[in-house]
C-alpha cells in the first residue's frame, strides 16, 4: 500500500560526547497518508543485535530500496527520468541529466554543466557551473531537505546509475 518512504536518522551530541542516534522511518500512501512507522534509537558505535527493532527498520529499508529501484528502472525506460519529492521541490534523475522543479519552475541541467552534488547539513545541494552562492540569493545552487526526501536511498543510486555522481 505504501508508496514513498521517508528516513531521518538524527546523531545525538552532548557535551561533544556521542549519545545515540534516533531513527525514523515512515512509508506514506499514494495521497500521503501515513501507512507505517517505525522509530525509536540506537547507538551505533555498539554492536546492534538481531532482536533490536532497528535492525527490522534496515531490513524494511533494504527491501523497500530493491523494490523502488525496479520502479525507478520501469519509469526510466518509459519516460526517460525519474522523479523524486523533497519539500516543496521534486529532482528528476534522467540519464546524463538532472530536471530541478522549485517554484513551480523545472531547470533541466546537463551532466557536463553539474558542479557537484552533495548533501551539507541535511540538505542536497546541487550546483551548477560557475554558480554564485551569496548570503541573501544565489543563482545556479539548488538545494532541497534530505529530510523531506521521498526514497533518499533510491535517489542516491539512482543518482551514481545514471549521472556516475557519487553524493559527497
Amino acid at each position: 500500500d505504501a508508496h514513498e518512504l521517508r528516513v531521518q536518522r538524527i546523531r545525538q551530541f552532548v557535551n561533544g560526547a556521542y549519545t545515540g542516534t534516533h531513527y525514523t522511518y515512515t512509508w506514506t500512501g499514494p495521497t500521503g497518508a501515513k501507512v507505517l512507522r517505525l522509530n525509536g534509537s540506537y547507538r551505533d558505535t555498539d554492536p546492534i543485535l538481531g532482536h533490536d527493532p532497528v535492525t527490522f527498520a534496515f531490513a524494511a529499508e533494504r527491501a523497500w530500496t530493491k523494490h523502488k529501484i525496479a520502479l525507478v528502472d520501469r519509469a526510466l525506460r518509459a519516460e526517460g527520468v525519474a522523479r523524486f519529492v523533497s519539500g516543496q521541490g521534486t529532482i528528476g534523475v534522467g540519464r546524463g541529466f538532472l530536471e530541478l522543479g522549485v517554484g513551480g519552475r523545472t531547470e533541466r541541467i546537463d551532466r557536463s554543466d553539474i558542479e557537484s552534488v552533495h548533501a551539507q547539513h541535511g540538505t542536497l545541494v546541487v550546483r551548477r557551473r560557475g554558480a554564485k552562492e551569496g548570503f541573501f540569493s544565489s543563482e545556479g545552487v539548488f538545494k532541497f531537505p534530505i529530510a523531506q526526501m521521498a526514497d533518499f536511498t533510491v535517489f542516491a543510486i539512482t543518482l551514481e546509475e545514471q549521472l556516475q555522481l557519487k553524493l559527497a
